[in-house]
């Protein structure tokens, strides 16, 4: 151990004396956050400057230009004469982003009962422009529509209310749980901020074993080592682990909360994964520096493993949605798995939560033909109480050999009893599960939840019990 924090504290050092890594954890996050921040400060896109050409000049239209010129979101900046070469609106006036073209004819045509079109033209080159014309256009279309449709009804006679419910028989309710305000520096810093983080850890560490050949000091390192690599590498790797965790959790206490940008609540949970993910990227940039001697090609290498990760993630565009190669690539980046929440190989990282359980006795439910508590006289040894305190410290590793040994024994002589019954299983995660599935074959149906929901925890159970009913089941 003594041999290992040596050469942490050399590595330090030695970064210490490189000015190339300072610019890389300090300069390059804090000026590019802050930046960013500058630029994205006022957060949701508003006065977008768009155009309108009115055809039909009536109390209806004008109706239509006061709508738009009260939404925050757009700003009227020219109102055309003519519909004559439309398509060079945005040639001749680049800073038009959309324009709306209300057709001639368009108030008697709606009070005669029929059907009309609102034109809007968007320049798409730009998406985000273009969705929020057409998202504002569709709004206050439909709220125009539903006035228009809820007078005529109270024209016939009908009460306000029954109106009401005619105009819009389905409410929808939008309830925005994350970014409620809509704001751009929430969705592209946490982002930007991770796969930043991945690169930085990623490039240092990609420098770390082939440095000392180009300096001639593997030798010392070797000599340090006791002639181990195994401690060399070991060593490396908790040295630029612990770095990278010290620079996330500047960026994540110090640089979001400057920008205001919300954090998690789950603090520790959220800690662990960040822990993981550098320890990832550390790994993967010195098996870099492990196989190219040359520094030169070890940050070639990293720059083009690492250069698409933001594209690849899913981040701003779902992988489900790629080419299956591209689908494929995303898998080799940690940052993928980082954002995925519902990935198999972090799944232990995001699973598990509180919950409680309420179950009804239904009397008249008789289909559990059998329960058992365990085949092993002994279990009380998988949970340790602390002497002097009320807590209950269970032995993880224990209580899975427990689940593969005992309750595998137990389910096989259920087996043999009640061949081609519904085993429920709690949900503890896929290795347990998989594991029991595995060894009884088909002895069992046994459903699975975990894939969706993760270890629901004291719910898992009645959650199964619940689907299969609902779904047919017995």
């Amino acid at each position: 151990m003594k041999i290992i924090l040596q050469i942490i504290i050399r590595e330090f050092l030695r970064l210490k004396k490189r000015p190339a890594a300072w610019v890389l954890l300090l300069v390059i996050p804090i000026g590019i956050f802050f930046y960013l921040g500058a630029i994205y400060e006022e957060g949701s896109i508003e006065n977008v400057p768009i155009a309108i050409l009115d055809l039909d000049h009536s109390d209806l239209s004008r109706q239509v230009i006061n709508n738009v010129e009260a939404s925050p979101k757009l700003n009227i900046i020219k109102f055309l004469n003519s519909i004559d070469n439309l398509d060079k609106v945005f040639i001749n006036h680049p800073d038009i982003k959309g324009f709306y073209v209300i057709p001639k004819n368009f108030q008697k045509n709606i009070f005669s009962g029929e059907q009309e079109k609102l034109l809007v033209y968007t320049n798409s080159s730009n998406i985000i422009y273009a969705g929020l014309i057409y998202k504002e256009a569709a709004t206050f279309i439909n709220t125009l529509s539903a006035g228009i449709n809820l007078n005529t009804f109270k024209l016939n006679g009908i009460p306000h209310e029954k109106a009401m419910k005619m105009v819009m028989p389905i409410k929808v309710i939008s309830k925005p749980l994350y970014n409620s305000y809509y704001n751009y520096l929430y969705y592209l810093i946490p982002g930007l901020t991770t796969v930043l983080l991945q690169m930085i850890v990623f490039l240092l560490a990609a420098r770390s074993i082939n440095s000392e050949y180009s300096n001639h000091t593997f030798n010392e390192l070797f000599s340090l080592s006791k002639g181990s690599i195994f401690k060399i590498i070991f060593g490396k790797l908790c040295a630029y682990t612990l770095l990278g965790f010290i620079v996330a959790i500047f960026i994540f206490t110090v640089v979001h909360p400057l920008l205001g940008i919300p954090s998690s609540e789950g603090t520790l949970p959220f800690l662990w994964v960040v822990l993981v993910f550098v320890l990832a990227n550390a790994m993967l940039g010195i098996m870099i520096s492990t196989i190219f001697k040359s520094e030169a090609i070890a940050m070639d290498v990293s720059f083009v493993y690492n250069s698409p990760a933001f594209v690849f993630s899913g981040f701003t565009f779902p992988i489900m949605a790629m080419p299956a190669f591209s689908a494929w690539y995303a898998q080799l980046i940690p940052y993928t798995h980082f954002l995925n929440d519902k990935d198999i190989s972090t799944r232990a990282l995001f699973s598990d939560g509180a919950a409680a359980t309420l179950i009804e006795k239904n009397l008249d439910f008789h289909s559990i033909i059998e329960s058992k508590i365990s085949s092993a006289s002994d279990t009380y040894r998988f949970l340790i109480f602390e002497r002097g305190t009320n807590e209950i410290i269970m032995k993880g590793s224990e209580v899975f050999t427990f689940g593969l040994k005992y309750v595998k024994k137990d389910l096989k002589n259920m087996a043999d009893k009640y061949p081609g019954s519904l085993v429920i299983l709690h949900q503890a995660g896929k290795v347990m599960i998989e594991g029991l599935k595995k060894a009884l074959g088909e002895s069992f149906h046994i459903p699975c939840n975990y894939s969706e929901y993760g270890n629901l925890v004291s719910t898992s159970i009645p959650c199964l019990l619940s689907e299969n009913l609902e779904s047919g089941g017995s």
